[in-house]
């Protein structure tokens, strides 16, 4: 076969590839919606067995439509270079557990959206590994959080007023500010 033929499969081959791979990491909000009710999106957990931290936990996004509009939500690939604990002076460390989701968000016509109001409201599905790397509240629920993550001139990260419901097994929080591709992670306070 010439190799011309064999250039030209292989990038056919790579460019349907690429589509169902973006494809299976992008969600768009339905469409008609209804303007009361914030748009959900869901994207599923890694398999079992992907090496931690940077396991991927199911998480639901509920997005308000932002000045009219829609949004789009992609789960784009996680960075490799998150410490395993944060640190920052005046405040206890964080100690990652699951970098959840690396999102980008943009409005329907493709432009960047940092600031939501009214606020995205943030689900993680916990599971058992995650309990066991935590300590228990007196209540018997686990001392988990969810925290943004965000390193360009140095690493910033914010730790989110969290609602941890143990029977659900399920963390919830409101981000209002969101930078293009802030990891958001699970962490043990």
């Amino acid at each position: 076969m010439e190799p011309i033929l064999l250039i030209f499969a292989g990038a056919i081959v790579f460019a349907v590839l690429y589509y169902f791979m973006r494809k299976r990491n992008m969600v768009s909000a339905p469409n008609g919606s209804d303007n009361a009710k914030p748009d959900v999106f869901e994207f599923e957990a890694d398999p079992p067995g992907v090496a931690a931290p940077l396991t991927l936990r199911k998480i639901r996004i509920l997005a308000p439509k932002q000045g009219g509009s829609n949004l789009q939500i992609e789960r784009l690939p996680l960075p490799g270079n998150i410490p395993s604990t944060l640190e920052k002076q005046g405040k206890s460390p964080a100690y990652v557990i699951a970098c959840v989701i690396n999102p980008r968000i943009r409005l329907a016509n493709d432009k960047e959206i940092t600031k939501f109001d009214p606020p995205l409201t943030v689900t993680v599905f916990y599971n058992d590994q995650d309990i066991e790397q935590s300590t228990l509240k007196s209540d018997g629920s686990p001392q988990l959080s969810l925290v943004t993550y965000y390193e360009a001139d140095g690493i910033r990260w914010e730790r989110l007023d969290t609602t941890v419901d143990s029977g659900a097994k399920t963390l919830t929080a409101t981000i209002s500010v969101l930078e293009p591709e802030d990891p958001i992670l699970e962490c043990r306070p």
